[in-house]
């Protein structure tokens, strides 16, 4: 079973600068590390024909098309390669529950995309007496990021209930690339103005391996209704989002683990900044550097914090090779790496939602260790299934203990706790 598509322009061009980023972490990381699924249950009483939701992935890649590229490999550069018209295999599986959608998510998100070969989308549609109830989707980073895989379950859900989607389809990432290579150089040269600058005032490594043993991550998630509530007191006294009380709050705690004044930390830029990118579905996030002079206590720090995040969110799109040229060289000059193997990234969708209930409570739970990344601090915010949000740390042994990880996060939310 297929979905076709057809109609469309074919063309070649550069990666995007969101993608050339992807492009060389995913090289870094394990085969389908960066895989994104999601599953979609018909938004229609009794399901949809099988040949209605072929049609559906149909039209979406015709109106989207990151979903119709594949990359290929010139004289060492990937480059995105458009085709007008084609056909992406659907998995079809007979099933009775969500339970089945779930585990054909699994299947279809384990192990990586072949980019010249293959569509960057996985579908599966599940079917219940002939009728397909849900459909799963596996894209590749490169096609999609976060925001763009809502967008495309957006639409998806429309053509799957009226079988089109009005007004003109959003701006497209080859497009995008072409202007990136013809017009950024200034934004470039800014970009790589200010992470020089930044690397001048703080350590260029946050974490170093200091612990004996071989290299094992564990994982940590503490679910917590108080902590989203008290950070959403924090935020409202100082104007600002919850995202930056709990930046302001890692670095505190990244600092004290570290012994550094003053902490650097990658943080992922969604760079939808401008009116054509916010409804393009590509990858647009971006690495942004995230500097803080450490000082005082968290209510002090806030503000300085959202500062330093402006800043950072505002040089967070740029030519990555030649940022990354722009730090070697900066690194050979000082005999150092300059990359603060510290992460943070919220991808909560609803940041601020209802306060906490009074009976509220906190739950830590070690997660299995994953195998093969390169991270060496990763903190990640999810939205909770229910209420309040999910903080997710990832750690190296050799730079963090499991003590030291297992701590790192109710100490994060008492502090947050104080200052509230």
């Amino acid at each position: 079973m297929y979905a076709d598509f057809g109609g469309g322009r074919s063309g070649q061009a550069p990666l995007t600068w969101g993608q050339r980023g992807i492009w060389d972490a995913m090289a870094r990381n394990p085969p389908g590390h960066f895989n994104i699924g999601r599953v979609l249950m018909v938004p229609r009483r009794g399901g949809a024909a099988v040949a209605e939701a072929a049609r559906a992935v149909g039209l979406l890649a015709e109106r989207h098309e990151s979903l119709r590229t594949r990359v290929e490999v010139t004289g060492g550069e990937p480059r995105q390669v458009l085709s007008g018209s084609g056909r992406i295999p659907l998995t079809v599986v007979a099933a009775e529950s969500g339970a089945d959608a779930a585990s054909l998510l699994e299947k279809l998100t384990a192990g990586e995309f072949d980019l010249a070969g293959e569509w960057p989308l996985r579908v599966g549609l599940v079917t219940s007496r002939g009728r397909v109830r849900w459909v799963v989707l596996v894209l590749s980073h490169l096609a999609a990021d976060g925001q763009a895989t809502g967008i495309l379950l957006r639409d998806l859900r429309r053509l799957l209930r009226q079988d089109e989607l009005a007004g003109p389809p959003p701006a497209q990432p080859l497009d995008l690339a072409l202007g990136q290579r013809d017009g950024g150089e200034r934004r470039t040269r800014a970009a790589i103005a200010f992470w020089t600058g930044q690397y001048e005032r703080v350590p260029p490594v946050m974490f170093t391996p200091v612990h004996p043993g071989r290299r094992r991550h564990r994982r940590v998630r503490l679910a917590s209704e108080p902590l989203a509530a008290a950070a959403r007191t924090v935020a409202d006294r100082h104007q600002v989002s919850s995202t930056t009380v709990l930046l302001a709050a890692t670095a505190v705690l990244v600092g004290a683990r570290t012994g550094h004044g003053s902490v650097a930390l990658s943080t992922i830029v969604g760079n939808r900044f401008a009116g054509e990118l916010r409804g393009m579905v590509t990858t647009l996030d971006q690495l942004g550097l995230f500097a803080l002079e450490l000082g005082g206590g968290l209510d002090e720090l806030v503000p300085r914090a959202w500062r330093a995040a402006l800043a950072a969110y505002r040089h967070a799109y740029y030519d990555q090779p030649a940022l990354d040229r722009a730090l070697t060289r900066m690194g050979a000059e000082r005999g150092a790496e300059l990359n603060p193997y510290a992460c943070f990234n919220d991808v909560r969708q609803a940041a601020d939602r209802a306060p906490a209930s009074p009976d509220a409570k906190s739950r830590l739970d070690w997660l299995p260790d994953p195998d093969g990344i390169r991270c060496r601090f990763c903190l990640l915010v999810l939205d909770a299934p229910d209420a309040g949000l999910v903080l997710q740390l990832t750690a190296d042994t050799r730079c963090l203990t499991s003590e030291q990880i297992a701590r790192f996060l109710p100490e994060l939310e008492n502090l947050v706790l104080a200052a509230a």
